[in-house]
């Protein structure tokens, strides 16, 4: 009998451990990302860190075709290069509104704008 009762405590316990970690690395995974939409404004293919595209947040096609500046608008705007594997770089069109998925706590490559890692990149209107 105090074996079974044994047995019934050791589950007891068990059961919520499991359940509450399981919980937990999911709602870190959801932390760890961030998502931003933007129109990608300059590609750049084979370049000496690899092919990247430059994403500018809350600016219109306008705004990038009207710009010679555009390392100032992605500045003033918080753009960033989003790093691209050399075979998907043919995908992406100046102009097109995309969304970036990305780690929050990545290693930043030095720029400005930065360089950073794209988990993926969703491409939203043409």
């Amino acid at each position: 009998m105090n074996l079974l009762r044994s047995l019934f405590v050791f589950m007891g316990i068990l059961i919520p451990i499991t359940g509450c970690s399981e919980e937990t690395l999911k709602n870190d995974e959801i932390k760890d990302s961030v998502e931003i939409v933007g129109i990608i404004s300059y590609i750049k293919s084979n370049h000496s860190i690899g092919s990247a595209v430059l994403v500018i947040p809350d600016v219109t096609k306008e705004d990038i075709a009207n710009n010679s500046k555009l390392g100032t608008l992605a500045r003033l705007n918080n753009g960033s290069w989003f790093l691209v594997d050399e075979v998907e770089i043919d995908r992406f069109v100046v102009g097109q509104q995309v969304k970036v998925t990305f780690e929050r706590e990545q290693y930043v490559m030095q720029g400005s704008p930065p360089y950073q890692d794209s988990e993926k990149i969703e491409i939203i209107q043409e």
